[in-house]
């Protein structure tokens, strides 16, 4: 991940749950840099039900602020349907 994002591999720190307001919400994985938190749903398969559920888990963290948590879909393949989510 630390190649990836460019950074040095100390920089990079993983966690399931970030504090977004005065809860813990939990994700796949929270990678966090000194720039950037990433939140991430993992899922085996690219069926738009899938991608769906996990555009609606981390839907309220898109857009929330300029140096506000990236939010991440990873899967291996999405199916054409599912990427227009």
């Amino acid at each position: 991940m630390a190649k990836l994002l460019s950074v040095p591999p100390g920089e990079v720190k993983f966690a399931r749950e970030v504090v977004t307001g005065t809860r813990p919400a939990h994700f796949d994985a929270v990678v966090q840099t000194r720039h950037y938190t990433f939140l991430v749903e993992c899922k085996s398969t690219g069926r738009a039900a899938d991608v769906a559920q996990a555009v609606r888990s981390l839907k309220p963290f898109a857009g929330a602020s300029e140096q506000g948590p990236i939010p991440l879909i990873a899967v291996s393949y999405m199916d054409p349907l599912a990427a227009t989510l």
